[in-house]
């Protein structure tokens, strides 16, 4: 008999476009990416926010999903630079 062991959880490595659609893991729309800089993303949204590239979960080209829900995001906020 085998064990399902679940796999470590993977993050992505992505940079991500401008005109995407930013969501949370739950699927709330947060706005769009409106600027992209070196290792950060700038969202069009209410308000609009600074984030780290280490918010992507995961990206399919026109949607990004983010790592977590819209309360969480302070931790991934960036500077504008």
């Amino acid at each position: 008999m085998s064990r399902y062991t679940p796999t470590s959880r993977h993050y992505a490595n992505v940079a991500p476009s401008v005109g995407q659609s930013v969501q949370t893991t739950s699927g709330q729309l947060v706005g769009f990416v409106s600027e992209v800089a070196d290792g950060r993303f700038q969202v069009a949204g209410n308000p609009p926010m600074w984030l780290t590239n280490k918010s992507v979960f995961t990206s399919n080209g026109e949607q990004l999903t983010l790592m977590c829900e819209a309360e969480g995001l302070g931790r991934f906020t960036a500077d504008p630079g």
